[in-house]
């Protein structure tokens, strides 16, 4: 978005952290195995990252203390539903997201729904995780998240639109 030549920043919702993620997972990590349509992990730091790059990223002022979310979506799973990571008990309002090679695959970010718009309650019985109909939203932003670290706004509606490769999404909070 430039207006004037100057960035427009109203709308951008990531940002890219030129940090470095290189040896970034454990050599003796593995992913999980591939589930047929979607799975969601929650890891700790240590549990994943190679100590050396958990005391890298402390000496960039970033201290991995929170969860670690692993995502994975098959090729083509596009929901239309568009959702927010905050929560009463979770008040993180941006993550460190990239994806294991995929370079097919965007994250878009939404206005703010109109307070009568239908809410979809993800699980049954659980009002805290709130979906909307991304079609009936409008779309902001969006980015390709590939393999490199972006920073990531997730206290306003977001959802994934997944290319013709599986999605294996690391997401620090």
């Amino acid at each position: 978005n430039m207006t004037n030549g100057k960035q427009d920043n109203k709308n951008n919702c990531c940002y890219d952290l030129k940090l470095s993620n290189k040896n970034a997972l454990r050599t003796d990590w593995k992913l999980p195995n591939e589930p047929l349509v979607q799975g969601q992990w929650t890891l700790k730091a240590e549990q994943i990252f190679n100590p050396n790059w958990i005391q890298y990223c402390k000496e960039k002022g970033i201290h991995l203390l929170g969860d670690v979310m692993l995502f994975y979506k098959a090729p083509f799973l596009n929901s239309n539903r568009a959702h927010t990571d905050v929560t009463e008990e979770t008040h993180t309002t941006w993550a460190l997201n990239w994806t294991i090679g995929n370079d097919t695959s965007y994250m878009m970010w939404f206005n703010k729904p109109a307070d009568n718009l239908e809410k979809i309650y993800a699980k049954q019985g659980d009002e805290k995780y709130i979906e909307w109909d991304t079609r009936q939203l409008e779309m902001i932003d969006q980015k390709q998240i590939k393999d490199e670290i972006v920073l990531c706004r997730v206290d306003i509606p977001h959802s994934i639109k997944v290319g013709k490769q599986p999605r294996w999404c690391i997401s620090v909070r």
